[in-house]
C-alpha cells in the first residue's frame, strides 16, 4: 500500500510541475460539450448530454492516445469497469461492470451480441483493436433494449466505415515477451461504393511458460449508398492458438494437485495445454430513413487440449471440440410523433446452437472414452420505446418481451429521465429490470457421474435504480457522479443436489443465490491548458451475496450463507495525465488501481462436514507511460510510439486460483513495447 500511495503522489507531483498558463480565446472553446452521438443508450441516436443514463463514449481519438494492445487496455479506465486477466497478452480476459459477473454484461460488435452461448462470456483478448471507430459503454440493466445478458451493462464496439478514395495504412508493435502486433489496411471507393480490408496478426510468447498466442484476423467492410438508403456488409474471420499455463501452483508441493505435481512446476500447472479456435462473423445492415434492417451469422469452433493425472496416477490426454453458432435478424422502425418525441419498435429473432465432442485417452490403458452432445434454442423478441427529447427534458420509457424455447418468456421494462437545469448542470435517474438467461451448459449438460444440467432453470433477474448529476463548472471541466442500487435474484449456482450417482449427488445448477450491490461512481475530466489534460474516476462498491453452500456430504446438505460478494473489488480508481511536450510529441501517464476482493472455497478436512475457507486477493496500483511522436509529409503521415507497462513492476493478480492454496493467475511485471503506423 505504501508503494501505491507513493506512486500516486509521484503522478500528482508531475501534474503540479507543469505550468498552467492562462487560457487564450481559442482555448476557451468548449472541450467537454458532450456532443458525441450515442447509438446504444436509446433506440434513437442521441448526444451524450441527452442520454438519461450513465454512459461513457471512447472515441477513436481516445483509442489512438491509449495505444492499446487489446480491448482490455481500452476499457480498464472506464468508471465501474474491472478487467480480469489470467495472464499476459493473449490469455483469457473478461469484464465486470459494477461488480456483476462477466456473463451478465452484453458485449456487441456493431450491435451483434458476442457472448458465448455455452458460457455466456466473451474473451476480450480475441477481439481485434484495429477496426474500432468508438466504443459505447452504458451501465445498468438494458434488457429492455437488448434482452439477454444486458443485466449490468452493455459494451458496444463500433467499427469504422470505409471511405471514398484509395488509401493504405500499415502499423506494427514489437516488445516484451517477443510480442508482435501488425496490421495492413487497404481501402478504396467513391462517394457511393467503398470498401476496406484489414488483415492483422498477433504473436507473443507470453510472460510465463506455455502462455503463447498466435492469432490471425481478417476484417472487411463494404459500404454502399443507394439514394436515401445505406447498406453495410462487414465480415471478420479469426483463427488462434493459445497456450494455457493454468494457475501458479501452491508454494507447498504437498498441497498441489496430482497434475501439478507430475506435469507442472513452480510457475505453471500445465505445460502442454492449449486452446485452438476458428471464428467468423458476418453482419449486413440496411438503413432507409427511419427503417433499419439487419441480419448476422456468427460461428465459432473452439478446441481444448489438456493433460491431467488421474487416480491411480494415470496420464489422461483429453481433447474437446465445440461447434457453436448464432443466426439473428432484426427489423426496427422509428416513428416521429412530434418535433420532440419518437416511438421506436422492433422485432428480433435468434437461433443458437451448440454441440461438442470429447475424447478422453487413458494413456496407460490405451482406452478412449468419447462423449458428445448437441442442443439449441430459439428466441423471438418484441420491443417498444417512447422517447421525449426537448431542450430541458429527456424522457425514455420502454419494454421488451423475449420468448425463449426451453424456459418461457421474460418482460423487462426500463425508464429514464434527465433534466437540464442549465447548459452546465443536469440530473438524471433511471430504473430498469435486466435478465441473464441460463447458458446452454446450465440447461442441457448431459448426465454423467458427476453432473447434470437443469432444464427447469429460470433466468437470473435484477432490478437497478440509479441517480446522477452532471456538472460543467467551466468549459474545461466536466464532473459526473452516479449512485446505483442493484438487487439480483435467481442467481444460478452449481451444487450437489441432483440425482444420486456413484460419487454422491450429482452437481446440478439451480436458481438459489442472490446479490445486493450499492455503489457510487465519480468522474472528473479537466483540460488544464491547451497542452495538459487530467482525467480520473473512482467507483466504490458494497456488495453482499446470499449463497447456498455445501455444509455436509453423504448425505449432501446445503445452507444459505451471507458474505461479502465473491470476486468484487471494494473500489476502483483510475487516472491519466496527457501532455503535449512539444509539437506533435505527446506524453501520457495512466494509473489503474483496485481494492482487495474475496473468494470462497469448500474445505473437506472435517468430512463429512464441509466448511468454507475465505481467501483474499490484495489490491494493486499499476502505472503505464506512453510516448508518441507524429509526423506528416506531402503524401503520407504516421506516428511512432513507446509504451512502458507496469513501470513500478507491481506483483499482482486479478483472477483467483482453483483452490485456496493456489497462487492465482500472476500478471506480468514491467514490459516495454515500441510501435508505429504509416498512412499513405
Amino acid at each position: 500500500m505504501k508503494k501505491s500511495f507513493g506512486a500516486i503522489i509521484l503522478v500528482l507531483a508531475i501534474l503540479l510541475a507543469f505550468k498552467t498558463p492562462a487560457l487564450s480565446e481559442e482555448e476557451k472553446k468548449p472541450v467537454f460539450d458532450l456532443g458525441e452521438i450515442v447509438v446504444t443508450g436509446t433506440l434513437k441516436p442521441l448526444e451524450v448530454k441527452n442520454i438519461p443514463a450513465d454512459v461513457t463514449v471512447i472515441t477513436e481519438k481516445d483509442i489512438d492516445e491509449i495505444k492499446p494492445l487489446d480491448i482490455g487496455d481500452i476499457l480498464e479506465g472506464v468508471p465501474g469497469v474491472y478487467i480480469m486477466r489470467q495472464g499476459s497478452l493473449g490469455q483469457l480476459e473478461t469484464i465486470q461492470v459494477r461488480g456483476g459477473q462477466s456473463r451478465q454484461v452484453l458485449i456487441m460488435i456493431d450491435g451483434v451480441p458476442m457472448n458465448s452461448p455455452n458460457l455466456g462470456t466473451v474473451d476480450l483478448s480475441e477481439l481485434p483493436v484495429n477496426d474500432i471507430k468508438k466504443i459505447e459503454i452504458v451501465r445498468g440493466p438494458y434488457s429492455a433494449l437488448y434482452g439477454d445478458r444486458a443485466m449490468n451493462g452493455v459494451v458496444n464496439i463500433i467499427t469504422r466505415e470505409s471511405k471514398p478514395g484509395t488509401g493504405y495504412k500499415a502499423s506494427a508493435t514489437y516488445g516484451s515477451f517477443n510480442t508482435l502486433l501488425a496490421s495492413l489496411e487497404i481501402g478504396s471507393g467513391n462517394k457511393k461504393t467503398s470498401f476496406v480490408i484489414r488483415p492483422s496478426i498477433k504473436s507473443t510468447d507470453g510472460a510465463r511458460q506455455n502462455s503463447y498466442q498466435r492469432l490471425d484476423d481478417l476484417y472487411f467492410r463494404l459500404d454502399q449508398k443507394m439514394g436515401r438508403a445505406k447498406f453495410a456488409l462487414t465480415g471478420n474471420s479469426l483463427k488462434s492458438k493459445t497456450g494455457t499455463p493454468g494457475v501458479r501452483p501452491s508454494a507447498d508441493f504437498s498441497q498441489r494437485s496430482q497434475t501439478q505435481q507430475v506435469l507442472g512446476n513452480d510457475d505453471i500447472s500445465a505445460p502442454y495445454d492449449y486452446t485452438w479456435s476458428r471464428e467468423s462473423l458476418y453482419n449486413a445492415r440496411l438503413s432507409w430513413g427511419n427503417l433499419d434492417v439487419s441480419t448476422y451469422y456468427k460461428y465459432s469452433k473452439p478446441s481444448y487440449y489438456f493433460e491431467r493425472i488421474d487416480f491411480p496416477n494415470n496420464l489422461h490426454k483429453q481433447s474437446d471440440t465445440s461447434n457453436m453458432g448464432t443466426w439473428g435478424g432484426e427489423i426496427r422502425y422509428r416513428m416521429p410523433l412530434s418535433k420532440t418525441s419518437t416511438l421506436t419498435g422492433g422485432i428480433y429473432g435468434e437461433n443458437t446452437f451448440f454441440g461438442y465432442t470429447s475424447n478422453d485417452l487413458d494413456v496407460p490403458n490405451n482406452t478412449v472414452a468419447t462423449t458428445s452432445s448437441e442442443y439449441s434454442r430459439n428466441n423471438i423478441a418484441y420491443y417498444l420505446e417512447y422517447l421525449l427529447n426537448s431542450d430541458r427534458v429527456t424522457f425514455s420509457a420502454g419494454a421488451r418481451y423475449d420468448r425463449f424455447t426451453g424456459f418461457g418468456s421474460q418482460l423487462t421494462p426500463r425508464a429514464g429521465l434527465k433534466y437540464k437545469f442549465s447548459e452546465n448542470v443536469a440530473a438524471y435517474t433511471s430504473y430498469g429490470v435486466g435478465f441473464s438467461a441460463p447458458t446452454l451448459n446450465d440447461l442441457y449438460w448431459p448426465q454423467d457421474s458427476y453432473a447434470v444440467g437443469n432444464p427447469n432453470l429460470q433466468p437470473e433477474k435484477n432490478t437497478t435504480f440509479e441517480a446522477g448529476l452532471e456538472f460543467l463548472p467551466s468549459k474545461k471541466i466536466f464532473f459526473r457522479t452516479t449512485y446505483f442500487s442493484d438487487n439480483l435474484k435467481n442467481a444460478i449456482i452449481w451444487l450437489p443436489v441432483g440425482s444420486p450417482g456413484p460419487f454422491g449427488n450429482r452437481w446440478m445448477p439451480g436458481n438459489l443465490n442472490s446479490l445486493i450491490k450499492r455503489g457510487v461512481e465519480a468522474e472528473l475530466k479537466w483540460k488544464l491548458s491547451n497542452t495538459l489534460t487530467f482525467n480520473t474516476n473512482y467507483t466504490q462498491i458494497s456488495a453482499w451475496q446470499t449463497n447456498y453452500e455445501l455444509v455436509q456430504q453423504f448425505p449432501d446438505v446445503v445452507e444459505a450463507r451471507t458474505r461479502k460478494a465473491a470476486s468484487v473489488p471494494g473500489w476502483l480508481f483510475n487516472g491519466s495525465l496527457s501532455c503535449q511536450v512539444a509539437k506533435d510529441f505527446d506524453l501520457m501517464v495512466s494509473m489503474n488501481s483496485a481494492g482487495k476482493k474475496y473468494n470462497y472455497y469448500a474445505n473437506y478436512n472435517a468430512w463429512p462436514a464441509v466448511t468454507t475457507d475465505v481467501k483474499e486477493l490484495k489490491g494493486y496500483t499499476v502505472f503505464d507511460v506512453r510516448l508518441s511522436k507524429k509526423f506528416k509529409g506531402e503524401k503520407n503521415e504516421g506516428e511512432i510510439f513507446l509504451l512502458l507497462s507496469n513501470i513500478f513492476n507491481e506483483k499482482y493478480a486479478t483472477n483467483f486460483g482453483n483452490t485456496i492454496t493456489d497462487r492465482d493467475f500472476p500478471l506480468p511485471g514491467s514490459a516495454i513495447y515500441i510501435g508505429g503506423n504509416l498512412k499513405l
